[in-house]
């Protein structure tokens, strides 16, 4: 999260996690819940005024703005809303911020602590 953070991408981590806690608890919210959290994430990370707006293809973008064009009252939530968004941001992740990541010291004293100077990580 630090690393992100110093990277100028924290909102893709910010915005990825929101959505699977989104997804996650999405059978205990009811629609009234479901759609405020939707309208949340939408309005923080996609919305085009958003101050945290992750960087989506236009094919992506246009996909999750479908179902908020007509707005917060029209929305009608589902647990996968996001799944296309979510999908992109984390490959722009893993291809882009962890590939950077990986070549800090940070990311060697992560390495080293994991089970014992033993790495589970992958380089």
């Amino acid at each position: 999260k630090d690393y992100l953070q110093s990277e100028f991408s924290l909102e893709n981590y910010l915005f990825w996690t929101r959505i699977d806690l989104y997804e996650r608890n999405y059978e205990k919210l009811d629609t009234k819940a479901a759609r405020a959290a939707a309208w949340d994430i939408y309005s923080t990370f996609v919305s085009e005024t958003s101050i945290m707006q992750v960087n989506l293809s236009y094919d992506t973008y246009a996909v999750t703005f479908e179902p908020f064009k007509f707005g917060r009252d029209a929305l009608v939530p589902t647990q996968r809303l996001f799944t296309e968004a979510k999908d992109e941001i984390w490959m722009l992740m893993e291809t882009d911020s962890f590939a950077r990541f990986r070549s800090t010291a940070a990311f060697g004293d992560l390495a080293g602590e994991e089970a014992g100077g033993r790495s589970s990580f992958t380089t």
